[in-house]
């Protein structure tokens, strides 16, 4: 069946609208902001020798083996379109400073993730996520090829701080309400391209107008398309809570060059093959 000529017309315009609105993403001096996002976060003690596996050089692991995640619903975005998401990452220090390293990031829409990816270095992927609240009950989960691979069930608390874990949370979170999430990604070309990876820095103002601590169960599922997700166990919850209010993205600045066969045993987060396949690929310079 053939298309009427208005309907490319409109295709154009609605490509031209989307890239419009992913042009703050690009810009090195416009941040984009999300509206009314939902988020429900935890950080966790995890396997040191599960994080070095993860961790690129130059990053270095934190004093403790720490793992951070959220899934965040997001209703006004750059985007012009509203979508849901998952993160895993791994705390770690560059150059002294704390941030993390995100090592997975499922998404339900397709043009955020490729905007990520491409532009950015995130290690996004499609998927269907989901964040659901239901009074003081919380329920989110990220579902890639038939396997849950992250699930989050949380109840609300009336908890004034995060307990005996209240000052390693204020290393990662000095504000609950207003912090700064610092995030480190690679963003990189395959062989035989001769394009060096770069690491990169970038920060998401996080302003929130509702808080509460929760009480979270995290469940972490194998899969053989996302090894990430079941390297990284809760040995100990260190907190978890539920915000909402408004974010602000800040273009990401390249802080270092990398060497590709350095950095390739650790590209694997970003494609659905199994662990150690890239380390094969960067010697066969394929």
């Amino acid at each position: 069946m053939r298309r009427h000529p208005r309907t490319h017309v409109l295709a154009a315009v609605v490509a031209m609208l989307c890239i419009a609105a992913i042009g703050p993403l690009v810009s090195e001096s416009t941040a984009a902001g999300w509206e009314d996002a939902k988020t429900l976060w935890a950080f966790w003690e995890t396997d040191a020798e599960a994080i070095a596996q993860l961790l690129p050089p130059p990053l270095e692991p934190f004093e403790r083996p720490l793992a951070v995640a959220f899934i965040g619903d997001y209703a006004m975005t750059p985007l012009g379109m509203p979508y849901t998401m998952a993160m895993l990452g791994v705390v770690c220090r560059y150059d002294g400073e704390v941030g993390t390293y995100c090592v997975g990031m499922p998404e339900n829409e397709d043009m955020p993730v490729f905007a990520g990816r491409e532009m950015g270095g995130f290690p996004k992927k499609m998927a269907a996520v989901e964040l659901e609240r239901d009074g003081d009950a919380i329920r989110g989960f990220a579902e890639r090829r038939g396997v849950k691979i992250f699930e989050m069930h949380a109840k609300v608390t009336d908890r004034p701080d995060f307990g005996e874990h209240e000052e390693i949370m204020r290393i990662l979170v000095p504000d609950p309400l207003s912090f700064d999430a610092v995030t480190f990604l690679v963003k990189a070309v395959m062989p035989p391209h001769d394009c060096p990876p770069l690491l990169l820095r970038q920060v998401t103002e996080m302003r929130s107008t509702e808080m509460v601590r929760c009480d979270t169960e995290v469940v972490l599922r194998q899969s053989p398309f996302d090894a990430a997700w079941a390297m990284l166990p809760v040995n100990k919850m260190l907190g978890s809570m539920y915000t909402r209010g408004n974010n602000m993205m800040l273009p990401s600045k390249p802080v270092e060059t990398l060497d590709m066969k350095q950095y390739g045993p650790y590209m694997f987060i970003k494609w659905d093959v199994p662990h150690g396949m890239f380390s094969r690929m960067i010697e066969q310079g394929r």
